[in-house]
């Protein structure tokens, strides 16, 4: 699916989610940033094993502390780890 339809969908059951109060995990490859925005909580995994879970501010603010920076617009999932130092 497109990004413009994975947002749709993600936008969707998320609102379904918090109008409920159901928890709704999504396993989501390469989604955009405006996806990611659409999100409480992030859950990273690098090569099989958890490297962040928390909010997507918090995630931000971590990445920043350790030295790695992101640009609003690209998705954090995708963020090269290498050679992106501050």
């Amino acid at each position: 699916m497109d990004s413009a339809a994975a947002y749709t969908i993600v936008k969707y059951i998320t609102k379904i989610a918090r109008n409920t109060g159901v928890i709704c995990i999504m396993t989501i490859h390469q989604p955009s940033a405006a996806v990611f925005a659409a999100l409480d909580d992030l859950y990273l995994l690098d090569l099989g094993r958890l490297s962040f879970a928390g909010t997507m501010l918090a995630a931000n603010k971590y990445f920043h502390s350790i030295g790695f920076r992101r640009n609003p617009d690209e998705n954090p999932a995708g963020m090269p780890l290498v050679g992106n130092r501050l």
